[in-house]
């Protein structure tokens, strides 16, 4: 199987502005609402989403959405590089 086979939504993040292109060819193209795009990421560009900034956000809509009725397991997968890491206190992150 190839990593590409049977993605449900596969988005690159190297739009210049505007809503994020799905380039699994499956449509499924998030609404951006407040997410900084275009900086520098680890392969190409990449999405800034600001700490404690609710505003920032990548929706789909649902009726407008395919293949994304969860109803059984689901792999996600995602690159993150935080801003800063938070203190280990004891068992939990604060």
């Amino acid at each position: 199987m190839a990593l590409t086979d049977s993605l449900q939504g596969y988005w690159k993040l190297d739009e210049a502005s505007g809503n994020v292109a799905d380039s699994s060819g499956n449509s499924n193209t998030l609404v951006n609402t407040g997410v900084t795009l275009n900086v520098a990421g680890k392969i190409n560009t990449a999405a800034d989403f600001e700490l404690g900034d609710i505003t920032d956000i990548l929706t789909i809509i649902d009726a407008s959405q395919t293949g994304l009725d969860i109803t059984s397991d689901i792999a996600m997968n995602m690159w993150l590089k935080p801003e800063s890491v938070p203190v280990n206190n004891g068992n939990e992150f604060t």
